[in-house]
Formats: structure tokens, C-alpha cells, sequence
């Protein structure tokens, strides 16, 4: 038989199932019926249940159930209340974690289906879950009718195996410039439909069609990592293997690379598996892109620093070690001293983690002097004003040593020196280790107020990046995005932090956006208890989404400020740099109340409408005791609202100081 004629058959068998399906559901109507819509894929399952919708007369009421989800009955009758529908539809059940005990309680409150379901209940199930309904609750499965609905094996099966293979070329499309944490978070996470994949394997097989072999390496390479998820490691190397037999065959070094890492990660109880991670090193080296190769295998070297896999890194960066020593690769080189430090550091071998540090500095100098010397004049000196993060890198981890060495004034030093090499917004994780090794030498010296100030910064860089789930009391940040660039940027796209949002802040500030387009509304005061969000929402909210969109016709230009000790300078100074961001210059030099204001004037001329937001303005009383200093800048705000057009003023300040 020929695929089309298969697929013929099989679409006049699912209709056929489909009308008796739709039959026995208006034959039960007003009583308790059960049927089992027996189907492997999802894809099959949608379009079955989409033509009964159209083609039977009976109200269908539908249940998904999650993957937490332990009572059947419970879940039911919780989603009805007093209702009793035409008929019920279940799906889910195959996602169901523990679906052992959920279909063990179904089975012993079968009885309770029959006085309250007045309905037909229609539960869609998978090979899987039929197995398990047999085994573990044969009296209710005894209940129930049973609908087959089928599936071209040569169509559909193949389609979800090649949507598989799909996902495991991402995994090493994305991987040598992933970062660690969110490799192993998706390590971690596996694929919640795999056992749809498998059948559809299994179908394949059956039905003897042809699968390539690179198809049945990523099945067995996706299925080992779903194992691992699972902490079944047996079965998860046993899937590793098959997989790295087949790549070995095919000679795909860089698949057996990334299969011998995983195998590599999984526990071991055979010492040669020590040796795993030199093997993936070798097969990485084979890769004909040499430069994949290298990131390929720092990357490798990344996972397990993070995972503190000392001893597997040390194995991984000796071997790497002698192959970047034999093909003169001074920058991998360097790396590979840096991982050793690394080593040497968590050992406590304050000296050698030195020597180390000091290794990959003295290479990384080199290469760079080397590489600049075959390029042009002006770009060895972008060259050299690029700040590196593996210089930084070293440098902290000489930090490390000479902390450890109880050479403080050293290490501040190295510390000061590997913050000016990075910049937060390209290298956030390792901005923050400076950080919190800057912290921890504070506190060893006693200094604990620097020690409290480096950890204020530490956060709001987390909180600003996304790795940190709660700030605390202190006082949001937007929130932005990593660059790819090394470089400055001039003007960091900033966006409304996360936990605005989260908080239902957004109708709030949507309120004030709009407030401050309304011309006739050039005063906004903000106030509420301490600590409640009003600097947040400023400086979290507001801001950034006047930084990003017109208003009317103009542009914003808003500049917050909240120190008034000398707020002319801080004023004038703010004003110049956010003008600066884009691209203007001042006519005049905004160092009086007056220049200022005439710089505001031509702000309108611009086609900017500028929002002055003075937040904690309630400081202004305490940091300018003096009347009369007090009142210039009273006066000047006065002169701002009602002179200067396209010029907004928003006042921030606590409850308590509104009288």
C-alpha cells in the first residue's frame, strides 16, 4: 500500500471513530458513561477534538489537568460546582507527574463518578496511560468504552522526530555563547511532551520506515537529557551512549564532543570516568572550525566552574592546556591558566592560584601586543581602549590570592583595576563576583560601611539584570539588557524593571504619562508612606517609558534629580548629560538659575518636552536650612510652571511632609 492510500485509510478510520465517539455521547445524555479517546499525539488529539466540536450537538465542557495534579475526581468536581454539563472532555492526563497514584485514588472513589456525573466523561489517553490504567485501576477502567484514533506513521511521525532533532541543533547552536546558568537551567528543565516523541520513534520503527542516522542520535541524545531531569542516570548514559555511537560512525566530533559532556556530567561510579571530559576536549579539537572548537570548550569549562566540578575542570583545562600549547593559541592558552587558578583557589593554594593568575595575564599581554602589531594605527587604538574581561577575570582571581595571602591593600588594588577592565551591562556575572569579593575584603578589614555600600551596588546591578528575584527595601532600578559590545554605550537602552510590572504599577504609571501630556497639568505631586515605591516607580517606571516614547508631537527629556544640598550644579549637570544622549549640545553654560531656565525655553524650541522630577523632595527642608536658598529654589519652580511652556515639574515627597 502506497503512503497517500495509507493515509487515506487512516483519515476514513479516525472519522468513523469520530461519529461513534459523537453517537455515544448523545446516547448518554443524562446518565453516567465513561469513554477512553485512545490517541498517541497531540497533533492528532487537537484536530479529532476541534471536527467533534462542529460535528456533535452536545454542549462539550473540557478539563486540562496540570502536572501537579494528584485527584481526578477532586479536579472535577471542583471545576463543575452544581453544574452538570452535556458532556466532559479530560486532557492531560499523560502530563500528570504522579499519574500512578492519581489513577490509584481514581480507582477507589470510582463509585462517586456514578451518583454525581450525570454525563458522559470522555478521558483522552496515550498507549502510556492505558498501560497504567490497566495496572494500577482495572475496576474503573472496566467501566469504560474505548475510541482508537490513528496516525500516518509516515506523515506525522517523522514530522515530530525531525521537530526534535530541531530542538537538539539549537542546544548546540546556542551553547558556545549561552550563558552557564541558563545551559543548566534548561539541562534541568528536559522537554515535558518527550513521551510523544518516543512513540512516535517507536511508530517509525514499527511501521520499518527509514530514519536517518543523525535522527536517531538526536533522540537518543534528547531522551538521555530527559533522564537526567529525572535523575535516572542509568538510563539517561545508557541513551548518552547510543548516541555517541552513532556520532562516532558519522564522525561528528563536535556531537561527540557534546554527548561525552553530558556523559561527563552525569555521576560516576567507574573511575574511568574521570577521563570523559580529556576525551571530549579531544573530539572538540577535531572540529575543522577551530575557532567553534575553542569557544566550544571554554564554554564546557564554564558549565563545570559553575557547578564547582573542581576536579573535572582541572582534568578539562590540563588537556586543554597542552592542545592550545601545541597550536600556539595564546588566548585560549591564557584561559586555560585561568581555569587552573580557579582550581588552586578553591584548594587554598593561595600561591600557585597567584602564579597562575599572573600566567594568563602575562600570555593575554602578550597576545594582544602581538595581535595589535598586523593591524592598523587606528584600530590598535580602539584595541587598546577595549576593556577585557579576561584581563578582569585575572585580575580578580589575583585578587582572590592576595586576599587569601592577607595582602589586602593588593587586593583592593587588583579589585579596583578588574572593575575599571569590565562593564556591567556586557559581563554582569562577573561585574558582580568583583563586587562581592570587593564586599567580603571590607569586611575582613573592618571597614563595614564601604562593605555595606559595595553591596547596595552589587544588588541593584542583579536587580537591573535579572538575577535577583527580590530587592528588598531598596530602591528599583530599570531594568536593561547585556550587550554584545565591550564598548561603552553612550545611551543604555532602559526598560520598565520586571517587578513594576509584576506589582500592577503600570496602570499608575500609564496614569501619570498621560497626566503629563495634558498641557493643563504642569504641577504632579507624588506622595505616600516611606518606603511604599515612589522612588521605584520613578526611577523603575516612569523614566524609562518617557525615555522611549513622544508625547504628542515631542520627545521627552525627563531629568530626575534628589539631591538639593547644590542643586543648581546637579541640575545643570543632568541637564547637559541627557542632552548630550541625544546628540545636543546647550547654547548656553547651565551653572545659574537663569541659564537654566533659558535652556528650558529652548528645550520647547527643540521639540522637547523636558519633565523636571524632583523626588524625596521632602530632603529639600533638611538639606537647605537656609531660607532664602530655600526659596530660590521655590521661585524657580514657580517660574518654570507658569513661564516656561512644554516644561513639566513632578514632585516627589512622603505623606507625612505634604503639610
Amino acid at each position: 500500500m502506497s503512503a497517500s492510500d495509507k493515509t487515506k485509510e487512516v483519515t476514513a478510520y479516525n472519522e468513523r471513530a469520530l461519529q461513534r465517539l459523537a453517537w455515544a455521547m448523545e446516547a448518554s445524555q443524562g446518565q453516567f458513561s465513561l469513554i477512553f479517546a485512545h490517541c498517541n499525539y497531540t497533533y492528532v488529539q487537537q484536530q479529532m477534538t476541534e471536527r467533534l466540536r462542529e460535528s456533535c450537538p452536545v454542549p462539550i465542557r473540557e478539563v486540562v489537568l496540570k502536572k501537579s495534579d494528584r485527584k481526578l475526581y477532586s479536579n472535577i468536581r471542583q471545576d463543575l460546582g452544581d453544574q452538570q454539563p452535556g458532556a466532559m472532555m479530560v486532557f492531560g492526563l499523560e502530563a500528570v507527574d504522579d499519574i500512578d497514584s492519581l489513577l490509584t485514588a481514581t480507582n477507589q472513589v470510582r463509585e462517586e463518578f456514578r451518583k454525581n456525573f450525570h454525563f458522559p466523561l470522555v478521558l483522552w489517553i496515550n498507549d502510556d496511560v492505558q498501560t497504567k490504567l490497566v495496572r494500577v485501576a482495572p475496576d474503573f477502567e472496566s467501566w469504560g468504552t474505548t475510541r482508537e484514533f490513528q496516525t500516518p506513521p509516515d506523515s506525522l511521525s517523522y514530522e515530530l522526530i525531525y521537530t526534535l532533532s530541531q530542538q537538539a541543533k539549537e542546544i548546540l547552536a546556542t551553547f558556545p555563547d549561552s550563558d552557564p546558568d541558563k545551559f543548566l537551567y534548561e539541562l534541568n528543565r528536559g522537554i515535558d511532551d518527550l513521551s510523544e516523541f518516543g512513540l512516535a520513534w517507536q511508530d517509525l520503527h514499527h511501521h520499518n520506515q527509514e530514519i536517518e542516522p543523525d535522527l536517531d542520535a538526536f533522540f537518543y541524545f534528547m531522551a538521555g537529557r530527559n533522564y537526567y531531569v529525572k535523575q535516572q542516570f542509568e538510563q539517561s548514559l545508557l541513551y548518552f551512549q547510543k548516541s555517541l555511537d552513532i556520532w562516532q560512525r558519522l564522525t561528528r566530533c563536535d556531537w561527540q564532543g557534546m554527548v561525552l559532556f553530558h556523559i561527563g556530567l552525569c555521576p560516576y561510579v567507574k573511575p574511568e570516568g574521570k577521563k570523559i571530559f580529556e576525551q571530549c576536549v579531544d573530539s572538540l579539537a577535531q572540529i575543522s572550525d577551530q575557532d567553534l572548537a575553542n569557544r566550544l570548550i571554554t564554554q564546557v569549562a564554564r558549565v563545570l566552574q559553575r557547578l564547582q566540578r573542581w576536579e573535572d575542570l582541572e582534568t578539562l583545562a590540563q588537556r586543554s592546556l597542552k592542545l592550545h600549547r601545541a597550536s600556539d593559541n595564546s588566548i585560549e592558552l591564557a584561559k586555560d591558566y585561568g581555569f587552573l587558578a580557579e582550581v588552586a583557589l578553591d584548594k587554598l593554594a593561595w600561591n600557585e592560584a597567584k602564579e597562575l593568575a599572573e600566567q594568563a595575564l602575562s600570555i593575554l599581554k602578550t597576545s594582544l601586543s602581538d595581535e595589535s602589531t598586523a593591524i592598523s594605527s587606528e584600530h590598535k587604538a580602539k584595541l587598546d581602549g577595549m576593556p577585557s574581561v579576561d584581563k578582569a577575570w585575572y585580575l580578580l582571581l589575583l585578587a582572590r590570592a592576595e586576599k587569601g595571602l592577607c595582602k589586602y591593600q593588593y587586593s583592593i588594588n587588583y579589585l579596583e583595576k578588574a572593575k575599571a577592565e569590565t562593564q556591567a551591562h556586557y559581563a554582569p556575572e562577573l561585574y558582580i563576583r568583583i563586587l562581592a569579593s570587593w564586599r567580603e575584603l571590607y569586611l575582613e578589614k573592618g571597614d563595614y560601611l564601604a562593605a555595606f555600600g559595595v553591596k547596595q551596588e552589587r544588588i541593584s546591578i542583579e536587580q537591573q539584570f535579572g538575577l535577583r528575584a527580590f530587592i528588598g527595601t531598596g530602591r528599583l532600578q530599570p531594568k536593561r539588557r547585556r550587550t554584545k559590545s565591550q564598548l561603552p554605550a553612550l545611551e543604555q537602552p532602559e526598560m520598565v524593571a520586571d517587578e513594576i510590572i509584576a506589582s500592577g504599577r503600570q496602570k499608575d504609571i500609564n496614569n501619570l504619562v498621560e497626566r503629563i501630556g495634558n498641557t493643563s497639568c504642569k504641577l504632579t505631586v507624588i506622595h505616600g508612606a516611606s518606603g511604599v515605591g515612589k522612588s521605584s516607580l520613578i526611577y523603575a517606571g516612569l523614566v524609562p517609558i518617557l525615555k522611549q516614547r513622544a508625547i504628542g508631537q515631542r520627545d521627552v527629556l525627563p531629568i530626575p534629580i534628589r539631591v538639593y544640598t547644590d542643586w543648581v550644579r546637579q541640575l545643570g549637570k543632568l541637564l547637559v548629560n541627557s542632552l548630550k544622549t541625544r546628540g545636543l549640545s546647550l547654547s548656553v553654560e547651565a551653572d545659574s538659575v537663569t541659564t537654566i531656565l533659558e535652556q528650558l525655553q529652548e528645550n520647547g524650541d527643540r521639540n522637547l518636552l523636558t519633565v523636571l522630577i524632583f523626588d524625596q523632595f521632602e530632603e529639600l527642608f533638611s538639606d537647605l536650612p537656609d531660607l532664602v536658598e530655600r526659596n530660590l529654589l521655590l521661585e524657580f519652580l514657580k517660574t518654570a510652571i507658569d513661564y516656561i511652556p512644554y516644561t513639566q515639574v513632578i514632585l516627589s515627597l512622603r505623606e507625612d511632609s505634604l503639610h
